[in-house]
């Protein structure tokens, strides 16, 4: 059985569905490990490990998914709302539409124009 390189087990980026490079990455304080980051939208997961299998498991662990989910969620609750106001709004706008053009009709029946 032969074993695929790390990148190669790389699922693609949670975020974009780009594709995942896996390089080498030195800290600051001069701590090294491996960085995994996204070729088209560059997100980076980063382990202060040089273990290539850790660094693919955490990248694979999908915490990028989950935190997608509740934004997505949370937008489709404003979304409801906003769409919620506007159809009220809309309400109100025709009510008052129709308040002037029954104003409107009572002043012209007064004025005799």
């Amino acid at each position: 059985m032969s074993r695929k390189k790390a990148e190669d087990r790389l699922l693609p980026c949670p975020f974009c569905g780009g594709r995942p490079r896996l390089l080498p990455y030195r800290h600051p304080t001069g701590a090294t490990g491996m960085t995994v980051s996204c070729t088209v939208c560059g997100v980076t997961k980063k382990e202060t490990t040089r273990f290539k299998d850790q660094i693919v498991a955490a990248w694979n662990r999908r915490q990028g998914e989950e935190i997608l989910r509740s934004r997505l969620l949370s937008a489709k609750e404003i979304i409801k709302t906003q769409e919620e106001n506007i159809r009220f709004k809309a309400d109100r706008l025709e009510h008052y539409r129709r308040r002037l053009a029954l104003a409107h009709k009572y002043l012209e029946r007064r004025s005799g124009v």
